[in-house]
């Protein structure tokens, strides 16, 4: 029999393991503080497949993306939203090594599905790049704050969801049921203050990002440029971000609104008015990969976390993972398991 599941944050995580555990035949409910502190609600949402750094494939992409992309396009239909935007990306070259990178490396077998050789001439027109420009295909964005209070209504519309300002105080010591409860922590940044995870070398990062208005740009493509601009349509864009280690101050602040115009302002003179400004934490691990599993002293507690600015792309196959794990069908792939930092 298979054990319920409680599952603590509705983020982005937390929203997605809820709905593929339901789909594996899972009894679960979620609680939730009303995302007072969820990055989830200020993340970009932005994916595209490829590491910078030496210019390669991020990691288990050809699995991740299709994944995702059913996934996201499923939840559109039972949601009645449109979320998922397949959007390429331009990257502008920051140096003359990244632009020679790029010629010598595009026609390598795992990059050559990933980007083309093709220019945006509107982007060549219209934003000051010294150094050129390549084109992504494979990247998007994810409506993330709008997916999360989809899915909140989805859950409350079956009674699985509850508010609760939950903590690990409240996680009950025995599972000696015959329908024993697991609790599946999916906090994100917040799992630094719970002492049972500590071993866990969580590194948030905070990130500061913008909504601009920004009348008659016509850009139908999302930008990278050391900073990310990403067309919403109606003139809006969304402009980011921060990577800001060891920052405790978790509001938005005017040295980070500074830093982020000032890079926009770099490659264009177009103008702009601020429509907002947020922050948030990214939940980062030391190695960059997620971490997920049950703890071994206490198995009736579980973690799915630290998925980063990647979030978009890795959790609906690592959903999928766990679900089997907590079937008893296969194991975790060892990269992520959460007994790394307890070997």
């Amino acid at each position: 029999m298979l054990p319920k599941i409680h599952i603590v944050g509705q983020g982005l995580a937390g929203s997605i393991l809820g709905y593929v555990l339901l789909k594996n035949g899972f009894e679960i409910r979620i609680s939730d503080n009303d995302h007072k502190s969820s990055s989830s609600m200020v993340a970009a949402g932005m994916w595209h497949p490829l590491a910078f750094k030496n210019l390669h494939q991020s990691w288990l992409v050809d699995k991740l993306l299709p994944v995702a992309d059913s996934f996201y396009h499923e939840l559109e239909t039972i949601l009645g939203l449109t979320l998922y935007h397949h959007v390429e990306l331009v990257r502008f070259f920051p140096d003359i090594l990244s632009a020679n990178e790029w010629d010598e490396r595009s026609e390598h077998h795992e990059l050559i599905n990933y980007i083309t050789d093709l220019q945006d001439t509107y982007v060549k027109n219209n934003y000051t790049q010294p150094l050129g420009h390549g084109v992504i295909t494979g990247s998007g964005w994810l409506d993330v704050p709008l997916f999360i209070q989809g899915m909140q209504k989805y859950f409350q519309a079956r009674g699985l969801y509850s508010f609760s300002e939950f903590n690990t105080n409240n996680i009950p010591e025995s599972t000696s049921e015959i329908t024993p409860e697991l609790t599946i922590f999916c906090t994100g940044s917040n799992m630094i203050t719970q002492a049972i995870f500590n071993k866990v070398l969580l590194r948030p990062n905070k990130g500061q990002v913008l909504t601009l208005k920004i009348p008659q740009m016509n850009l139908d493509r999302m930008l990278n440029f050391g900073k990310f601009l990403i067309p919403l349509g109606n003139d809006l864009f969304r402009l980011g971000a921060t990577y800001e280690l060891e920052n405790p101050n978790p509001h938005p602040t005017d040295e980070g609104k500074a830093e982020i115009l000032s890079s926009f302002e770099k490659i264009s003179s177009s103008a702009y008015h601020v429509i907002d400004h947020k922050a948030g934490y990214r939940p980062a691990t030391h190695d960059r990969k997620p971490v997920m599993g049950l703890l071994p002293d206490q198995p009736h507690i579980g973690l799915f976390n630290g998925f980063g600015s990647k979030g978009v792309m890795l959790i609906p196959y690592f959903a999928e993972e766990f679900a089997s794990f907590l079937k008893g069908n296969s194991g975790l792939n060892p990269e992520v398991s959460l007994l790394r930092y307890f070997r």
